[in-house]
């Protein structure tokens, strides 16, 4: 997409979407054009190819949270881009890459969470929800006297590790993130307005607009963009098996 045809001539600086519709809004082009021209979202969800992060210079526009990928190999790359995450999670897929004879195959990513977020009750509801139930010399946590019951959470709790297949052998490409991940994510953190500046075949994108929110994408390639507008346009799509 040329330059002239990226942006809007009777709105001068604005800039043309490559699709859009009630939820999503996407771009093709390079997000550091797209980036200064947004306003304030809720969460930002940055995943660049691994190999820019040392060399990625971003304003990102004020967001109350940022979810961040990156490796062993850019912690620092990605600690000097955005700071001190709020805590760390692992991405664990069974289905891993080898990158030499001489190192274990990778079988995970590291996600830092920065910000605010929400209560890390996601997955599958409670039967028990509702009832009260006793707590135990197990559990964690102090009862206020006379009270020693809880009533459970109406979802179980996230864990600090992951667990989503990668799916390497995916159309979308060796990188793709699963849409389950993402909504994992989404739904913890929360958010109505999402913003993925590196937003690959959308699978944010997709997430955000199965649970009702708000998302704008950003991507240089063209062929990305085609996939996630396709994604984008179908009310039920079955991508679980890779995606962005």
């Amino acid at each position: 997409m040329t330059q002239e045809h990226l942006f809007d001539k009777s709105k001068k600086g604005i800039l043309k979407p490559y699709y859009q519709d009630e939820s999503v809004t996407i771009y093709n082009a390079d997000c550091r054009d797209v980036l200064p021209t947004l306003d304030k979202v809720d969460l930002v969800v940055c995943d660049p190819p691994f190999n820019i992060w040392e060399t990625i210079t971003l304003k990102l526009p004020e967001a109350k949270s940022i979810i961040a990928f990156t490796n062993s190999q850019n912690r620092r790359h990605t600690d000097a881009t955005l700071g001190n995450p709020k805590t760390e999670l692992v991405w664990y897929f069974q289905d891993g890459r080898w990158v030499s004879h001489s190192l274990p195959r990778i079988t995970h990513e590291y996600i830092y969470v920065y910000g605010q977020h929400g209560d890390a009750y996601v997955g599958s509801a409670n039967p028990k929800h509702g009832q009260r139930i006793d707590k135990g010399k197990g559990s964690v946590g102090r009862g206020v006297y006379p009270e020693r019951t809880y009533i459970p959470r109406a979802h179980k709790q996230l864990n600090s590790v992951l667990t989503y297949p990668k799916n390497v052998a995916s159309d979308l490409g060796v990188w793709s993130k699963p849409l389950p991940l993402m909504k994992a994510l989404i739904n913890w953190v929360g958010g109505q307005t999402i913003l993925d500046p590196f937003m690959g075949s959308g699978t944010t994108l997709r997430a955000a607009k199965d649970l009702n929110r708000k998302a704008i994408g950003i991507e240089i390639e063209e062929r990305y963009c085609e996939i996630a507008a396709k994604r984008m346009s179908q009310m039920v799509m079955d991508f679980e098996r890779g995606s962005q």
